[in-house]
């Protein structure tokens, strides 16, 4: 192999590793206080101009990308977490309803109305969204993502030295 192969494998490992870090503390965000059922907006930022989470923010809702906005992403938290049925298929979905709730009408405010009798209701706690738990630290994905990218390397590095041997091959033949 000649010294312009050697130079495109360093620089594309370059390149990758690069990639793989860029960022370290995730996309923006929706984020709620199971408590008070409050939503809002957050962007954790970067290395220089890191945003602390917010106190008692603990449940990720989801990535911004995956509703309307705060308002659609704010509903659905509070149907699931006060008992409610969520009706929406997708985001775009035109149904006024939001959520369904056994008790009555559901409130932008509180969600689904408390039954007096029904303790379930009372007891029900907040669930894991596509997030995960991250205990109010960024999100980082840099681990996951750096071997995503060794192994495309890996499978791009292995790729070529058998193609480099198959060619050989065919002057041969040929």
């Amino acid at each position: 192999m000649g010294w312009k192969t050697y130079l495109a494998v360093a620089l594309l490992l370059a390149l990758s590793l690069k990639l793989s870090i860029a960022q370290p503390f995730g996309p923006p965000i929706y984020i709620a206080n199971p408590d008070t059922l409050e939503c809002r907006y957050y962007f954790s930022g970067d290395e220089q101009h890191f945003n602390p989470r917010p106190d008692n923010y603990t449940v990720n809702i989801g990535y911004t990308t995956d509703f309307k906005g705060q308002n659609q992403a704010c509903d659905l938290f509070k149907c699931q977490n006060t008992g409610g049925q969520i009706l929406l298929q997708d985001k775009d979905d035109p149904n006024p309803n939001v959520c369904v709730c056994p008790s009555g009408a559901f409130s932008n405010e509180t969600g689904c109305p408390i039954i007096e009798n029904a303790v379930e209701v009372n007891e029900i706690a907040p669930t894991e969204t596509n997030e995960g738990k991250n205990n109010g630290k960024a999100i980082s994905n840099s681990k996951s993502n750096l071997w995503v990218y060794v192994s495309i390397i890996a499978a791009l590095i292995v790729g070529y030295l058998l193609g480099t041997k198959y060619r050989i091959r065919i002057k041969k033949a040929g």
